[in-house]
Order: C-alpha cells, then sequence, then structure tokens
C-alpha cells in the first residue's frame, strides 16, 4: 500500500508526465493514455471542491467497466483499483490535515484561509 500512495504523489506531483516524453520508455500508447486519464483524474480528484472534483469523485467511485473506466485504467496499468481508491482517500485525508494546519498558520498572521477542501 505505501507504494501507492507514492505512486498517487508521484502523479499529482508537477510535471509527472510531460507531452515530450521520449517514445523510448516501456509505456505502450494505450498504457500511457490511460496514464494521462488516471493523472487528470487523481488531480481532479484532489483539487480543489467543485465540477471537476465531483465529476473525479463519481468516475473514481463507480464500478462500471469500459474502456476509459477508473477500475480499467487502474488494472491496465497494474493496480488494484481498491488499493488504489483507499490510498486516494488517505491522501486527500492528509491533504484536509495539512490544509487546515496552514489555515491555522495563516490564521495566527491574519491571512485568508487556503480555499481547497
Amino acid at each position: 500500500m505505501p507504494e501507492t500512495v507514492e505512486l498517487l504523489r508521484q502523479l499529482t506531483s508537477s510535471g509527472s508526465v510531460r507531452g515530450g516524453e521520449s517514445r523510448a520508455n516501456n509505456s505502450s500508447g494505450i498504457k500511457a493514455l490511460l496514464f494521462a486519464v488516471l493523472e487528470d483524474g487523481v488531480r481532479c480528484y484532489l483539487g480543489p471542491p467543485g465540477g471537476q472534483r465531483t465529476a473525479a469523485e463519481a468516475w473514481v467511485q463507480s464500478k462500471q467497466s469500459s474502456a476509459f473506466s477508473f477500475g480499467t485504467a487502474c488494472e491496465v496499468l497494474g493496480f488494484d483499483p481498491d488499493a488504489v481508491r483507499d490510498a486516494l482517500a488517505r491522501l486527500r485525508q492528509e491533504l484536509r490535515q495539512l490544509n487546515r494546519v496552514r489555515d491555522s498558520a495563516r490564521a495566527d498572521k491574519g491571512m485568508q484561509p487556503t480555499r481547497q477542501g
């Protein structure tokens, strides 16, 4: 499980996948596409409240099996979808706690709290 959390941190870090990547890596076109879909979904899931996050939450929680479903993307990339869902939930909780600490520090300095929830 820790490796899943680390993967998700890598997915959401800036510049984790660049459009100009060499094609010499081990990713096929389909895997690269599904990785990009999963990366975008994770970013939206962990992002600020709103329409994109709501849609990403539904996508992650869906048990639907289709070409671009969360479960299919995870399985093609070699991840257990339920383990990734659990890791995402833990990571979101960690981010909420971090935001609370940050907001508290900002309030102590008379600054506005962050908007991300």
